[in-house]
């Protein structure tokens, strides 16, 4: 326990609160190469904001639960609704991938499961994000089910990621269990 809170505290330097919106997030280091004081894409924030959920369940300390309840008001203000399924960028203007967003997901399913911010009906939008992205053989490479994958099936196989939503949707879960046994059986 004391090891987890040590290793966040190293970045709270980072960490910013908009009173008005109720979001957190970070911001790189002015050092850090390319990202210099700005803002961190979607998925790093949210890699750190399933550290502060596990942290605020083993010690109940209120500022862990707290960040992590920003972070999650933060990331559901960022989803556009697209008919029955959710798509989002990872910074600005820039689509999420498909491997990227498996992160963001899985926080979303820790949120949901601490009773932070989503909702059932949430994960199921998260479950037909992944389901509009298969294409025949393949997934997308980005969430809202545009791009190619790559040779390598990168964001392809970068769909069992996603089954933590497997916990409130069985369908996912045959999703990528289908695409997975043919995929192997084809190398």
């Amino acid at each position: 326990q004391k090891a987890a809170e040590e290793a966040v505290a190293v970045f709270d330097k980072n960490w910013r609160f908009d009173a008005k919106t109720g979001e957190g997030f970070f911001v790189a280091d002015k050092d850090e190469p390319a990202r210099g004081n700005l803002r961190q894409p979607l998925d790093r924030d949210l890699a750190m904001g399933r550290v502060y959920i596990q942290i605020c369940n083993l010690t109940g300390k209120r500022d862990y639960c707290d960040k992590a309840r920003a972070l999650a008001i933060m990331f559901k203000n960022r989803l556009v609704v697209d008919g029955d399924r959710f798509i989002w960028n990872i910074l600005g203007t820039t689509k999420e991938d498909l491997s990227h967003g498996a992160i963001d997901v899985s926080f979303a399913c820790e949120s949901f499961s601490a009773g932070l911010i989503f909702t059932k009906e949430d994960m199921s939008r998260f479950g037909r994000t992944l389901l509009k992205a298969r294409q025949q053989d393949r997934f997308s490479q980005y969430v809202d089910g545009t791009g190619d994958d790559d040779a390598l099936n990168t964001y392809s196989v970068s769909s069992a990621r996603w089954l933590d939503l497997s916990r409130t949707d069985c369908t996912t879960y045959k999703t990528v269990h289908d695409f997975m046994v043919d995929y192997l059986k084809s190398k």
